[in-house]
């Protein structure tokens, strides 16, 4: 670590004092995207923040904003500090100095608060508001390093913009390990550990899961069978930091499963190269990162792509704006005619903006190009449109239009899904309602030359959050239909007793749109009856419980076949417990 020259006040500090002297840190190799910062300096009144000192330290993924209220909520659940809005629930304690027992009432225009709590979008979920006696000298930023160097001079903390002059004095205080986790792409229901550094640039975290999985009368008939499955899985990441602003990325996951029926038991076992790529950060000191290898393309709904996929990926971030372009292509998936879907060559591309600091539309697009026998060239454009407010709240708006053409056929239809969960965070356990509706075309006119019948795009997981800790498969953890010619009605509710606690219960309603004797996809691969457009309900519940570093899962279902799918009310069922460690 290169020595920087130390003030004169801080060398008189550390001297006279009876702490040990503070670290200094070089910002060449310690100021990078992802590192946990303090930052000391004022506001200015564009909004962006002079720092004056950097402070490195330990990640523990929270945000903090020391400052003057300029706000407040009429409600007194909310303010804004530094222009940071502050979201109030239940759970948030209020501190006069060192002891707790504050009022409400002192939460004014002008008081001096230092806010420490988790980040939504640009708010603040506070847990602890100090009233603070007098205002400090300073104001302070506390969280992750988002972006270095655009523009030059400057890095972006929480979303605002902190110069960094040559003279800015850097603190190195950190105790344990001096990464960030958020390094290490983890899915937004995991947890994230500290990871395992080896040496100066190189990190390595994970997960090993297990789960036994009981699937019943899958095929809706009177015999009631059943499968047993065990599954386990070790998925290891790593990163390795080349230089400020190139970095190497790997996941790697050991599969083992055992299938057992009552007519065999299938075991197997493999290794899967989920992402390796090389990532370019800030091309040439511009707003442009070019990342090429096997990647993770995902969405927040999952609902267009969850998938990895060999690809060149140019991102560029203009002030609120993203621009996202990528080519896919497997590069070790055989013939072209022998290729899954998911291999096939695409073309992906997106807009996203942010909208009012709680909101993100986007449009996007997916094109895949078939060479092979089938000749299956499908088009997908369309939007989409999210918000998250106070107390965890939040909606959601999809859509998009097909169109291509299979062989000599046209392909067309649409498909749409919204909704919104309302969580109410100053009742015990934080309850929260969900209400969803999604719908997708089907083909009004069979045997023409035209194919009305919307399909995802085969890259697809369809799962997202509800009230719970976990994603859930939210068209239904058993049914799990592709949105083709179908309707899906959903009602869930949520509670988190606790922080490590979170329970769901979810209900389905399954109509086709148009009456067929074929479903596009399913889980239970069965044919339509074609008479009746109920294909039938589903429940599902889900508790996890976080114990350490432990997530223990219990999901079950029961879907009850109606008219459209079954002759007869057949009853099929899972449940599903695992076990997760996270390093």
């Amino acid at each position: 670590m290169t020595l920087r020259p130390v003030p004169v006040t801080f060398a008189l500090l550390a001297v006279l004092g009876s702490q040990p002297a503070p670290v200094w840190a070089d910002p060449a190799t310690d100021l990078v995207v992802g590192r946990q910062v303090k930052v000391e300096g004022r506001t200015r009144p564009d909004g962006t923040f002079d720092a004056v000192q950097i402070v490195l330290r330990d990640v523990d993924h929270t945000v903090k904003v020391e400052g003057r209220v300029s706000a407040v909520r009429s409600d007194r659940k909310g303010l804004t500090v530094m222009g940071f809005e502050v979201a109030m629930t239940s759970r948030t304690t209020l501190y006069r100095g060192s002891r707790p027992g504050a009022s409400l009432a002192e939460l004014v225009p002008g008081a001096w608060l230092e806010v420490k709590g988790s980040r939504q979008d640009h708010t603040v979920v506070a847990e602890r508001i100090r009233i603070k006696e007098s205002a400090e000298p300073t104001e302070e930023l506390e969280a992750v390093i988002e972006r270095v160097g655009t523009p030059p001079g400057s890095v972006v903390v929480f979303g605002r913009q902190v110069w960094t002059p040559a003279t800015l004095s850097i603190v190195d205080e950190r105790e344990g390990l001096d990464v960030d986790a958020t390094r290490l792409r983890r899915d937004d229901d995991e947890q994230s550990r500290q990871p395992w550094r080896l040496g100066s640039r190189v990190i390595v975290g994970g997960r090993i899961e297990s789960a036994w999985v009981e699937e019943g009368n899958f095929d809706l008939d009177s015999a009631i069978d059943r499968t047993d499955q065990w599954v386990s899985r070790m998925q290891l990441l790593g990163s390795v930091q080349l230089t400020s602003s190139i970095e190497t990325y790997s996941k790697v996951a050991i599969n083992r499963s055992a299938v057992v029926t009552d007519a065999a038991r299938l075991s197997r076992q493999d290794i899967e190269v989920q992402e390796a790529y090389v990532t370019a950060h800030r091309i040439g000191g511009s707003p442009v990162t070019l990342q090429v290898g096997r990647q993770r393309f995902r969405d927040s709904r999952e609902w267009i792509y969850d998938e990895y996929l060999d690809a060149i990926r140019v991102t560029a971030t203009l002030g609120a704006w993203q621009v996202d372009g990528a080519v896919a292509d497997g590069v070790f998936a055989g013939a072209v005619a022998t290729r899954d879907r998911k291999d096939k060559r695409h073309l992906l591309a997106s807009v996203t903006r942010g909208v009012g600091g709680r909101g993100r539309m986007a449009a996007f697009f997916v094109g895949r190009d078939d060479h092979g026998p089938a000749d299956d060239d499908p088009r997908w454009l369309g939007g989409s449109l999210e918000a998250k407010l106070d107390g965890g709240s939040r909606l959601w708006a999809i859509g998009a239009a097909r169109s291509g053409h299979r062989g000599l056929r046209e392909l067309g239809g649409w498909a749409m899904d919204a909704g919104a969960t309302w969580v109410l965070p100053d009742l015990s356990g934080a309850p929260s309602i969900t209400v969803g509706y999604a719908r997708g075309s089907g083909d009004t006119v069979s045997g023409d030359d035209r194919d009305t019948t919307f399909r995802q795009t085969d890259l697809e997981d369809n799962s997202a959050r509800f009230g719970g800790l976990r994603r859930l498969t939210y068209y239904g953890e058993l049914f799990d239909p592709e949105l083709s010619n179908l309707q899906v009605l959903t009602a869930g509710a949520g509670l988190r007793p606790t922080r490590s606690v979170g329970v769901d219960l979810v209900l389905h309603r399954y109509v086709q749109t148009v009456l067929r004797d074929s479903i596009p996809s399913s889980a239970f691969d069965l044919d339509a009856t074609g008479v009746h457009g109920m294909l039938g309900h589903e429940v599902d519940a889900a508790v996890t419980i976080r114990a350490g570093r432990f997530d223990i899962d219990l999901a079950a279902g029961a879907f009850l076949a109606g008219p459209g799918l079954a002759r007869e009310r057949r009853l099929a069922f899972f449940w599903r417990p695992q076990v997760r460690l996270y390093f």
